[in-house]
């Protein structure tokens, strides 16, 4: 977490004299607020890059890229259709559940299974975190992988986590992929840029299909992890991409909302799909990027147990339709793998419909530190 995230966090907890927040939520908040400042900045920067055609920001995959006669993946149905995690126990759709090393801090989807980080305690913001997949007969495979405090990404689609690691000097980086049913690295692609506006120790990254995109200072680049090309995106820099489906959730620039709320974009024309009321009210996307849930913050208490205070709105990205979600009371939520909403209540996993309509399953787990599948737990 970096310094100024943290004085924030302290500055919120002094004034409003209530429990905690909760890290998945208002960590997003508290990045809106610290690049806000940035953000005309790196709009200057995106304009001078397209007129000196990626000057300060340059990448090519070139052929001595490991992993070139590698076979690589093709999308394909993920094995698991959803996963719940607290302390050591991964709870998966089919009822099962699967012991893990360490306590669970984070699960991503892959086509491979439920990829798991663990950690000594719940919380993000660790310096050693640990990776296990489990599969579609939940079967735990460890690999000896520490990548430390930085942000990874995956795709529900493909076998395949990226992240971002150092490439020798201080603008100099490696965009790495790897194969979560090995272990082994299939592609890396060097990049360059200046990375200070956050605390991890390289750039976050977000995956998604055949593209990774990478946080610098000055701009979000978008490799080609099959083809190599790296490009600027429409998105800002100083800022943590969490591209699906070709979406993702930035700040307002302009107009009354701008600097107080969020929009949900398409990555390729910037086009607003959706609009936050203010900064009270927050945006998360599904998987696919189709569906978009409007909710509040969580409110943690010292047990490590949090809970929703008002219900939610599903927003349906293609048609437009708006329908309310029970969250009031929820200690939690995610998505399934196809973008069905997961509430986790009363300690019982709930499977929500387009009406939002939510089904309780035959699933009960601990909501002490839950960690549900499709949101981003990051610190």
């Amino acid at each position: 977490m970096t310094e100024r995230l943290s004085a924030l966090l302290h500055a919120e907890a002094d004034e409003l004299r209530v429990p905690p927040p909760d890290p998945a939520t208002v960590l997003a908040g508290g990045r809106r607020i610290r690049r806000r400042g940035r953000l005309a900045a790196a709009g200057t920067s995106l304009a001078v890059l397209a007129l000196v055609g990626g000057g300060a920001l340059a990448a090519t995959g070139g052929d001595d890229s490991p992993g070139r006669g590698v076979d690589l993946p093709v999308a394909s149905a993920p094995a698991v259709d959803w996963a719940v995690g607290s302390g050591s126990t991964v709870h998966l759709d089919d009822g099962s559940e699967v012991e893990v090393d360490g306590v669970v801090t984070s699960l991503y989807y892959t086509s491979a299974g439920v990829l798991v980080r663990t950690g000594a305690s719940s919380s993000a913001d660790q310096d050693d975190h640990h990776y296990e997949l489990v599969d579609g007969d939940g079967a735990p495979t460890s690999f000896d992988l520490d990548l430390g405090d930085r942000v990874a990404s995956t795709d529900p689609t493909l076998p395949l986590m990226a992240y971002a690691r150092s490439g020798g000097d201080a603008r100099s980086w490696e965009v790495v992929l790897r194969d979560v049913r090995s272990g082994e690295e299939v592609r890396s692609f060097p990049v360059r840029g200046s990375y200070t506006w956050a605390g991890w120790v390289a750039p976050p990254v977000a995956l998604d299909g055949d593209t990774v995109y990478v946080g610098l200072d000055d701009a979000t680049l978008a490799v080609d992890w099959r083809s190599g090309e790296v490009s600027t995106s429409t998105l800002p820099g100083s800022t943590m991409p969490a591209v699906r489906g070709g979406r993702d959730v930035v700040d307002v620039l302009e107009g009354p909302r701008a600097q107080d709320a969020e929009a949900v974009v398409a990555v390729g024309s910037r086009e607003e799909l959706l609009v936050t009321s203010g900064p009270e009210q927050l945006a998360s996307l599904s998987p696919d990027g189709r569906t978009a849930l409007l909710h509040g913050y969580r409110l943690c208490k010292n047990d490590d147990r949090c809970s929703f205070t008002e219900d939610g709105v599903l927003v349906d990205l293609e048609t437009g339709r708006r329908v309310d979600v029970a969250l009031d009371g929820a200690s939690g939520s995610g998505w399934t793998t196809d973008g069905r909403l997961l509430v986790v209540t009363a300690e019982t996993v709930a499977v929500c419909d387009a009406t939002g309509a939510c089904t309780p399953t035959s699933v009960e787990v601990d909501e002490a530190g839950i960690r549900v599948a499709g949101t981003l737990y990051e610190a």
